[in-house]
């Protein structure tokens, strides 16, 4: 299966972003058997977008 996953910093090169968790949860889902695509954004932007949608 095909995941994208959304994080601000490559979960497949920085094991030290937020204390790795986006590290780990890559390898967990690649582990796992599933393709991960990596689908970067600013952290700042997102939180505006989905505040726009919500609100």
């Amino acid at each position: 299966m095909k995941i994208g996953y959304l994080s601000p910093t490559n979960p497949f090169e920085d094991s030290r972003g937020w204390s790795g968790t986006y590290y780990n949860i890559c390898q967990a889902l690649m582990a796992a058997g599933h393709e991960v695509e990596w689908i970067p954004y600013q952290t700042n932007g997102m939180r505006q977008k989905i505040l726009g949608i919500i609100f």
